[in-house]
């Protein structure tokens, strides 16, 4: 269960990110213990850094998927589309949606499915 929460935190997050908001997010109670701090700075690092950093970024990524969260996995397809890489933004855009879906189906607060969709909207229509 905390792997869901934490997955919609990092959803909400980093789709503020992805949309350039100046939106300051201070999550209260339980999910305050929450550390998101992985998926944010590795959002952050695949978007700022360029060439080779950026290669090692998602590399690292692409070696452990298991340990970031899906939003993360939706910024790898957009950045791996933006160097060519089709089959693999491909992949791992629906990769980051599956494993969205699951997290959202699994969480209590039924409007999760809204940041998988707001997700997929942001990210799907360039896959």
């Amino acid at each position: 269960m905390k792997r869901v929460i934490f997955s919609l935190l990092s959803c909400a997050l980093i789709f503020s990110i992805a949309h350039a908001a100046d939106i300051a997010v201070e999550p209260s109670g339980i999910y305050k213990t929450i550390d998101i701090h992985l998926a944010t700075d590795t959002v952050k690092a695949l978007r700022e850094f360029k060439g080779e950093k950026q290669m090692k970024v998602a590399n690292a990524v692409i070696a452990k998927p298991e340990e970031f969260a899906p939003p993360v996995l939706y910024v790898l397809s957009s950045v791996l589309l933006e160097q060519g890489k089709k089959d693999d933004a491909v992949f791992w855009f629906y990769a980051a949606q599956l494993r969205g879906r699951i997290d959202a189906n699994i969480c209590a607060d039924k409007t999760a499915a809204a940041i998988v969709d707001a997700m997929n909207q942001k990210f799907g229509p360039p896959i």
